[in-house]
Formats: structure tokens, C-alpha cells, sequence
């Protein structure tokens, strides 16, 4: 009865908050669907042109928040698919190392000198034209170094493709191999443009680094490693902490050229767990503004598939918890009651001690909620996390199996490769010789 209740609870509040938008969600848009309503037609039809050899590459582009940017879920997703239907290279990454802990699967990246990392995530970020990786690396200096190598023969890349920004006092910026100069790239310009070029290296390369050659400023966007071979790309582009929210700070003709230019056939969207971390509040208006997201990054490649990706459960100890936080591990995580989850924000901001065991905090659900019906409406696959795992403090008993870690929000290597796996396993259903 208690479960009836909640759930009772949660969709009331969730018509709620979906009744103050400020305006209708858009349009459905459904053109990725077959005759028979798969919305992952499109994809399918990519993968069977792929092994026919009637097209060389295929792109599958992934975009969330901290569980994207680890690379462990989309990296055992983009291993599994290569060793199926060929390796087409890494994809693009975003520029050299945009944040702490930054480990892309298969590869090393080393930043040195003093770079200036200009991010799109966070309440005021610095002015920049954000591209589809949401991040700008400006550097000035010759000491100044980005580099990426591969860890092995799976990594090695045929062709680069860097993507910067145009300024009138730019400077240009150059392509070393192996530690020679093989090309340089001049972003000035009269006007401030989002450039990419595609520059050949010497096959099966393994090591890169761009520097800048001293006469001005440079402004990267990001970087590609690809493959001459035939195969699939696994794009990832991750940004700790970020909520879909992030996307309206980026440059929308940038993005858009990004995403035509990569040609996806598959996006897997994965936002969520910071937003249902939120107060409830916080939430109002979440659907039509997730919706709205989704269909602008859809008009932008029409014939691209979608999976939207629920967030994972995640367990919260508020950090008020002093006495509880002293044995966390030990205190089992235990559902709201229907009455802490109708005055949660109240009792947050009270400090008060009834909320001192893990939970999962009940914006979760509402965001789940917009997700499903948005991807429902848009003619997307969802696909819920959290039922993986088990539903509310599933990521509790994730942590005792070893599949997440301490803080029940992210989780162990283990963990991203069991739902990589599982979404593999969805991504491929219906598909001829699974």
C-alpha cells in the first residue's frame, strides 16, 4: 500500500509541474520509425548498409553528465560493437583534459602547460562558441601541449580531425606526429567561425599532439581519431555534473553543424541524475524543457535513431547526516515514506534528522517520468536504468555487490560494463543475427 501511495504521490506532483510550463512541448517527430513503429529502424537499417559494405562508417553519438564522461559505459559499448561490425576509430573527444579524471577508454591524454580550460557547464560559464563537446581549450604558448596516444594496436587512428574557433588575433596551431610537426592550422580570421579539418597521418598512428605555434591565441573544440577501416564509431561527450540544461549555453549553429557533420545513426541521450538530485520545485516545467532538447538535437540529423537513457537510481545521505555519515556504509538505504516525499524540499532545508538514511531522492522518478513520455511523444527507445538495478535503492545494493560505488551515485567498472551490456542488448533487439 505504502508503494501504491508514493507512486500516487509523485504522479500528482509530477501533473502538477508538468501543467506550469510555459508552453506546449514541440512536435512529435517520428521519422526514425519503420512502418511497423520500431523507433530504432533507422539505426538497424545503418548496421545491415555497414555490413553489406554499402557504407564505410557508422556513427553512434552519446551526450550526459558524469556517467558518460567516465567513458567505462560507452567504452566496453564501443568495444563490444567494433569487434562486431569493425573498428572505425575513437570519435571525437573533447579538447585535451577538460576536467580532473578525465581517462578515455583505450587511450592516454596528457595536457601540459598553462591552457585555460572554458567550460558551458556551471551557473555563469565564460563566453565561448560551445560545440557539441560543450568545451573551448585556449592556449597561447609553444610550452603549451595537448596530446593523445593509444594504449594499443584497438586505438591506433589513420586520419584527425580538429575542430577551433577562428579569432582576429588567432595564431596557428600545430599537428605534430610522433613528436615532428606534420602540418599547421591557422585560426585567424576576420570573423569568429567554427572550423574543422580533417588532416591524413601516417597509418596506424598512435601518438598526437597539437601545440600552438606562439603567434596568437588559439581557441579547440575538440579533436577526432578515425579509421581508415570500416567499422563504427562510439562518440561519447560527458560533462560532470551537467543537467540537460546545459545545452541551452552552447552555440546552436556550432552544434548543429557538429552533429550533420558526424551523421549519427544512433544518439543515446543520458542525462538526469543531477537534475533529480534537485529539489522538487526545481523540477516544474523539467518535461517540456528535456522535450524541447531532444527535438532540436533531433531535427538536426532526421534520419538518427534515439535511445533516451533514464538515469541510474542513485542513494543520498544528506550531508547534514554527521552522526549517520560516520557509519554510511553500514546503514542500509531505505525508501521515502509517502510523507517525506510529498514535503521532501521542507524537511531538506529543515536539516531534518528524519531523512538521515540513504534514499533515493524522489526527483528521480519525476525526471524518469518527463524522460518516457518525451521519448514516447519524440518516437525515441527508453530505456529505465534503475530497473536494472532493481527500482528505488537499487544503487544501495549495487555498492554491497561490488557494481557501485560509495557515494550510490556512480558506479564501479563492473557496473558500467553490466549496463553496457544490457543496453547493447536493447540497442540490438530486432536486429538480424543478434
Amino acid at each position: 500500500m505504502a508503494a501504491a501511495m508514493s507512486v500516487a504521490l509523485l504522479v500528482a506532483l509530477a501533473n502538477a509541474q508538468d501543467a506550469a510550463a510555459q508552453s506546449p512541448p514541440p512536435p512529435a517527430t517520428k521519422a526514425s520509425e519503420d512502418a511497423n513503429g520500431h523507433p530504432l529502424a533507422s539505426f538497424h537499417a545503418g548496421l545491415a548498409a555497414l555490413e553489406r559494405r554499402r557504407t564505410s562508417r557508422l556513427t553512434i553519438l552519446q551526450l550526459g553528465d558524469s556517467h558518460t564522461a567516465g567513458d567505462m559505459l560507452s567504452g566496453r559499448l564501443r568495444e563490444r560493437l567494433q569487434r562486431r561490425f569493425g573498428n572505425a576509430g575513437r570519435g571525437m573527444l573533447p579538447p585535451g583534459e577538460p576536467f580532473i579524471y578525465w581517462r578515455p577508454h583505450g587511450h592516454v591524454v596528457v595536457q601540459a602547460g598553462d591552457w585555460t580550460v572554458l567550460s558551458s557547464h556551471g551557473a555563469k560559464p565564460p563566453p565561448a562558441a560551445y560545440g557539441l563537446s560543450g568545451f573551448v581549450l585556449r592556449g597561447t604558448t609553444p610550452v603549451e601541449e595537448i596530446l593523445v596516444a593509444s594504449r594499443d594496436d584497438k586505438g591506433t587512428f589513420d586520419s584527425v580531425e580538429v575542430g577551433y574557433l577562428t579569432r582576429p588575433d588567432g595564431g596557428r596551431l600545430d599537428v605534430l606526429i610522433n613528436g615532428r610537426r606534420l602540418r599547421s592550422l591557422q585560426t585567424r580570421a576576420a570573423g569568429r567561425t567554427h572550423i574543422r579539418r580533417a588532416i591524413a597521418l601516417p597509418r596506424a598512428s598512435r601518438e598526437l599532439a597539437l601545440v600552438p605555434h606562439g603567434d596568437g591565441p588559439v581557441d579547440i573544440t575538440d579533436w577526432s581519431l578515425l579509421r581508415a577501416s570500416p567499422g563504427i564509431v562510439v562518440t561519447s561527450l560527458g560533462i560532470p555534473g551537467a543537467q540537460i540544461g546545459v545545452m541551452s549555453r552552447w552555440h546552436w549553429p556550432s552544434v548543429e553543424r557538429d552533429i550533420r557533420h558526424l551523421a549519427p545513426r544512433l544518439l543515446i541521450l543520458a542525462f538526469g541524475t543531477n537534475e533529480g538530485f534537485g529539489s522538487l520545485a526545481g523540477l516544474a516545467g523539467y518535461a517540456w524543457m528535456f522535450e524541447q532538447r531532444l527535438a532540436r538535437l533531433r531535427r538536426a540529423a532526421p534520419d538518427m535513431s534515439v535511445v533516451v537513457l533514464g538515469p541510474p537510481d542513485a542513494n543520498r545521505l544528506p550531508s547534514y547526516c554527521d552522526a549517520a555519515r560516520a557509519q554510511a556504509d553500514a546503514r542500509r538505504c531505505q525508501p521515502l515514506t509517502p510523507e517525506e516525499m510529498r514535503d521532501y524540499d521542507a524537511l531538506i532545508a529543515a536539516r531534518n534528522p528524519r531523512l538521515c538514511h540513504w534514499h533515493t531522492p524522489p526527483g528521480l522518478a519525476l525526471v524518469r517520468r518527463a524522460q518516457r513520455q518525451a521519448a514516447q511523444r519524440q518516437g525515441a527507445l527508453f530505456i529505465d536504468w534503475a530497473e536494472l538495478q532493481g527500482g528505488p535503492c537499487g544503487a544501495d545494493a549495487w555498492t554491497r555487490s561490488g557494481l557501485a560505488a560509495k557515494d550510490r551515485v556512480h558506479l564501479t567498472r563492473e557496473g558500467y560494463h553490466r549496463t553496457a551490456d544490457h543496453l547493447l542488448a536493447r540497442i540490438l533487439d530486432g536486429y538480424p543475427g543478434r
